[in-house]
């Protein structure tokens, strides 16, 4: 169609996918700086300056080879670097929204491809793990770009397959599991035109190209991080659970494949499920297409339950571009049935009760994206995630009150302030997260397990014309046989109580 009519659409639809794209950020970005940090956003952006320190066997056992880098130059050039990182992470979210509705152009009507963009941008789990300081945002974004291309490629266009087997080894080599969404893809993959064996051979060789790079690129880390191999076999034990029987994997793998369904339940709604179970099964010119979607979500799910000791949330978000296809080609096929014909009063309530579930389920997206956005989370968040991002051990909750206390006695005292952390590495509070946030003041941060007396000793070195405060961050330490091997006694200088299930946090001062 062309001429004025065609121009009127072009319009309506450019203005439709802007209001889009501008309701998705504003839902992105707004208050970031609200949620205290989580320790994985914490850990990520001090990596950043330890990636060194931090050898390369052990970020390929973790999964993670590049994506502590992504926050290497926010890390550096950032007054804030937990607001910028989270911004950067929303910006991200929002490029995702626009290459999957170019890649559903591809694959459904135009209105159909607005309706898959609008529901996979208003996703109460998706927006949500936009906004946090996290690789996955990236690895989804990458893979959307790297499909983009390998569909949209014609014959004569290798260095677009290239570019598409390329863009797919950043987003492994950011995350391993990334791996796992070709499963998701494989029916839409199946239905590539033109030579598939001959793309699939450029695509491999791209991805080859980025292997060989990334590899040249961590040689000095490899060569240093041969030392440490030993430690760095324990991660598998840690994520993926050799050591588990086959009846206590099983029994592992259905605890979290309810998981799975509880966080698309406790993010999208009670119509969530519901439309996706329905979106599957319409009868439709598509049917086929559209249930093998499903299928291969349910086996990417079902592989994740099985490999992975812990299934957080946000592992879900690569499968969901998937789902968000799934429901544009329901809407195409309900369209169909609703074009005037012999059999349209017959066909007519079931495009009805679809077009009622999105209808619900927008409008619970809306509504759950907006107290996101507000902060108030314990009305959206599942149990699980509501301990690991809003008030659990691994948030930040209260941790900001303990750095405005920290920063209370810098100011107002003449010593210098050392604050002792229990725990090395990256992965406690102690060690990334106040470091973090106190990292524009003086306060000197010194971390060890209190345990053997070189620890001990690490303390009583410390100069006596300074401020020794401890972050206690668990009962008991230090207690009064390390305080007598220290030669002084504590003083609480402040406290925040905890809850089941999340430690107390104090601060107590070193009096010598």
């Amino acid at each position: 169609m062309t001429g004025p009519k065609a121009q009127d659409a072009d319009r309506w639809e450019t203005s439709l996918l802007a209001l889009i794209l501008a309701a998705a950020g504003a839902f992105r970005l707004a208050q970031l700086d609200g949620l205290p940090p989580f320790i994985d956003e914490t850990s990520a952006l001090v990596l950043t300056l330890d990636y060194q320190n931090w050898d390369v066997w052990s970020r390929l056992l973790h999964g993670k080879l590049l994506g502590y880098l992504w926050f290497k130059p926010i890390f550096l050039l950032a007054w804030d670097p937990l607001y910028a990182a989270r911004l950067f992470s929303a910006l991200t979210g929002v490029l995702s929204v626009l290459l999957l509705h170019r890649l559903l152009l591809g694959l459904v009507s135009r209105t159909a491809a607005l309706l898959g963009a609008a529901f996979f941008a208003f996703m109460p789990l998706v927006v949500f793990h936009d906004r946090l300081a996290l690789f996955d945002g990236f690895v989804m974004a990458g893979l959307t770009a790297a499909l983009l291309l390998y569909l949209h490629a014609g014959k004569d266009r290798p260095l677009t397959l290239l570019a598409a087997g390329f863009l797919f080894g950043i987003a492994v080599f950011t995350k391993g599991y990334a791996l796992l969404a070709v499963l998701v893809w494989l029916p839409v993959l199946r239905r590539r035109s033109g030579s598939t064996s001959r793309a699939l051979l450029i695509v491999g060789l791209g991805f080859l190209t980025c292997i060989v790079i990334m590899s040249l690129f961590l040689a000095v880390q490899l060569r240093e991080g041969v030392q440490n191999l030993e430690g760095a076999l324990n991660a598998p034990h840690e994520f993926l659970a050799p050591d588990l029987s086959a009846a206590q994997r099983a029994s592992l793998a259905l605890d979290q494949l309810g998981q799975v369904f509880g966080y698309l339940h406790g993010y999208g709604g009670w119509a969530f499920l519901p439309l996706i179970l329905l979106t599957a099964l319409l009868p439709g010119s598509r049917w086929k297409l559209r249930l093998q979607l499903l299928a291969a979500w349910l086996l990417f799910s079902v592989i994740l339950c099985v490999a992975f000791r812990f299934l957080f949330s946000r592992y879900l978000l690569l499968s969901l571009p998937a789902l968000a296809l799934l429901v544009a080609l329901a809407f195409d096929d309900c369209l169909e049935k609703l074009r005037p014909g012999e059999r349209r009063a017959s066909n007519t309530w079931l495009p009805m009760t679809v077009f009622s579930l999105l209808a619900i389920c927008g409008a619970q997206f809306v509504y759950r994206d907006t107290l996101i956005a507000a902060q108030m989370l314990d009305r959206v968040l599942p149990a699980r995630d509501a301990y690991q991002y809003a008030w659990g051990g691994p948030s930040g909750f209260g941790l900001p009150k303990i750095a405005d206390q920290l920063k209370k006695l810098d100011l107002t005292d003449d010593r210098k302030v050392i604050c002792v952390t229990r725990g090395m590495g990256t992965g406690t509070h102690g060690a990334a997260t106040l470091p973090l946030l106190l990292r524009h003041t003086p306060i000197r941060f010194v971390h060890v397990w209190l345990e053997s007396e070189e620890d001990i000793q690490v303390v009583r070195d410390l100069p006596k014309s300074s401020r020794v405060v401890f972050f206690v961050d668990e009962p008991g330490v230090p207690n009064d046989r390390v305080l007598s091997r220290l030669e002084g006694q504590s003083k609480l200088l402040f406290e925040i109580t905890g809850t089941p299930g999340r430690p107390d946090y104090r601060l107590v001062e070193l009096v010598r």
